[in-house]
């Protein structure tokens, strides 16, 4: 029973992962797409280059992130085998899966702001932002037609609400 509740898991969270790696590009696209209409323009143009860039980016920090959620998922699963504990454990890992959700949608903004290791920090210093658009992706994405809106909608909220805190952490002029 263990090791079917187990593949389960694996298998619903590397799907969730596919996607954003697959639509890194074109969120990335859509990402300054908002950004140039939320300020006027952004600071970088599309190339070949930038879309490669997109992709090995993408996949770099949902690989991670992945590997990370799984090894959270799994503690959390051994912990829950604890009565107490048990009760909370269905929320903790939704939370967790939203964490990592959502910083995969939040990416998809600060890629252009920031380097790799900013990134993390700055998601961290805002887990809760990226535990609500993660939870947003999560329950938009439950249905098959969800999972088509699931990642545009992320990512035009993550740019939209993250852009005003962009620019007072970073040196940026907008």
């Amino acid at each position: 029973v263990l090791g079917t509740i187990i593949s389960i898991a694996l298998s619903l969270a590397s799907y969730k992962y596919l996607v954003l790696i697959i639509s890194s590009p074109f969120m990335s696209l859509l990402s300054e797409k908002v950004e140039e209409i939320e300020v006027g323009h952004t600071e970088t143009t599309w190339s070949l280059s930038s879309l490669f860039y997109d992709l090995i980016r993408g996949i770099r920090i949902n690989v991670r992130n992945l590997f990370k959620e799984i090894f959270f998922t799994l503690l959390l699963m051994l912990a829950g085998l604890i009565p107490v504990i048990g009760i909370l454990n269905t929320v903790a890992i939704f939370l967790v899966q939203a964490y990592y959700a959502g910083f995969g949608n939040i990416d998809f903004v600060l890629e252009r702001h920031f380097g790799l290791t900013q990134s993390t920090a700055f998601v961290k210093r805002n887990r809760g932002f990226a535990i609500g658009i993660g939870t947003a992706f999560l329950l938009t994405s439950a249905t098959v037609i969800g999972l088509i809106f699931a990642a545009p909608l992320a990512t035009v909220a993550a740019t939209r609400r993250l852009m005003p805190a962009i620019r007072e952490e970073s040196d940026l002029t907008f």
